[in-house]
């Protein structure tokens, strides 16, 4: 059994959360937050201008001594020129492997026109694997053995 994702359609339905260049670190992380997610999109209107993560902060914030409610985010972020991109249609399996030789935790999508589809995490991948395996095992097994 082959496995297809349509990754594009579940970037869509999940939506791209962003914050302006000029928004405090603080503001940020409050995004962040809110949104249970590790990393957030730096945009102008539809322009990509970089992506703030929590590591970003825990490194050049917090152990450089910056104030989260005084430092704009366009300070910490990556820019958009080092921001490690894939196309639509590049396979999982291709966004780990960037994400391992690139020691990064996110990786961004993007359609043709440069349109950003958004952000694959991590945790994003090992879902789609746990997912995987238990689709896989219910084909094989009958049942799902990963669950008690």
């Amino acid at each position: 059994m082959r496995i297809r994702r349509n990754i594009q359609k579940d970037l869509e339905e999940r939506g791209i959360v962003s914050v302006r260049p000029g928004v405090s670190v603080y503001k940020a992380l409050e995004t962040m937050k809110a949104n249970g997610i590790g990393s957030v999109l730096v945009m102008t209107n539809d322009h990509l201008e970089g992506i703030f993560t929590e590591r970003d902060y825990a490194y050049q914030g917090e152990l450089e001594g910056r104030v989260a409610k005084e430092t704009p985010v366009a300070e910490l972020m990556t820019s958009s020129s080092e921001i490690i991109s894939v196309p639509i249609d590049a396979s999982l399996s291709t966004v780990a492997g960037l994400m391992i030789a690139n020691n990064i935790r996110h990786v961004v999508y993007l359609k043709a026109n440069g349109e950003v589809v958004g952000i694959v995490s991590q945790k994003d991948i090992v879902a789609y694997l746990h997912e995987d395996l238990n689709r896989l095992a219910m084909d094989y097994f009958g049942y799902d053995p990963f669950r008690s």
